[in-house]
């Protein structure tokens, strides 16, 4: 999932144009086949285009399908590290 989120995760232009960095982290539930059913801000950065932008990715997005044997629906909480060294 990690993976995944590293390739989708697009610095917003006004953030990188500060030069703000920062880590939100969102607590998103995913049903069984990967499609993600609701999504919130956990923590934020202090930037709210920063949060947006980590909120964005997984709004009504398709992620890779859980195991099975997880259940019908799996809540996970991730970082979102947008640094401008990368």
């Amino acid at each position: 999932m990690a993976a995944w989120i590293r390739r989708h995760t697009r610095y917003p232009s006004a953030a990188r144009s500060r030069r703000v960095e920062g880590t939100p982290t969102v607590t998103f539930t995913v049903d069984v086949s990967g499609r993600v059913v609701s999504a919130r801000l956990a923590q934020s950065s202090g930037d709210p285009d920063l949060d947006r932008a980590a909120l964005g990715v997984l709004q009504g997005a398709s992620v890779p399908a859980p195991p099975a044997e997880l259940g019908a629906h799996v809540t996970r909480t991730a970082p979102f590290v947008f640094s401008l060294r990368d």
